[in-house]
């Protein structure tokens, strides 16, 4: 009764195991927390709009369903990405949400982003976060059908 056998081997290894990847996954994810993208707040009046949303009506579709009755308004958060290999504007900034593009900054608010990027020295991201509010998606039948439409919670200054 005093010694091990071959299954309480394999069993303390199992548990030896499990330990081990806990901590080393624990360290992992808080050795990434200063990889995050940074978040950029603004004072709560989504009062900055997205250009280009009319090109982006089935990514608005797949991400918040066909136009309804009444339409609304959904806050979520956008991704603001940096397109330096943009052949319109090498200035452009790309606003995604959950994964899909669904416009961009309006050109002069895209070279302002950037000067700010560069002054507040965060020229290592290509991406920030955003609060974002989708709004439309009405459909009152006989052709009157609303798009959808973004406008951003950024800085005024």
């Amino acid at each position: 009764m005093g010694t091990f056998s071959t299954v309480h081997w394999v069993i303390l290894a199992v548990i030896v195991f499990f330990i081990y990847r806990a901590f080393t996954r624990k360290r992992s994810a808080s050795a990434n927390v200063g990889n995050v993208e940074p978040r950029i707040r603004g004072d709560g009046t989504y009062s900055f709009e997205v250009v280009g949303e009319s090109n982006y009506q089935k990514a608005f579709h797949k991400l918040f369903g066909e136009p309804g009755e009444g339409g609304g308004a959904v806050r979520v958060e956008a991704d603001l990405v940096l397109e330096n290999d943009n052949k319109h504007d090498s200035n452009a900034v790309r606003v995604d949400i959950r994964g899909l593009t669904v416009g961009y900054l309006p050109r002069q608010m895209a070279k302002n982003f950037r000067k700010a990027i560069k002054r507040d020295k965060h020229t290592k991201w290509s991406t920030f976060k955003a609060g974002a509010e989708v709004r439309g998606g009405w459909d009152r039948g006989g052709g009157d059908r609303g798009n959808y439409g973004v406008w951003l919670d950024l800085p005024s200054a």
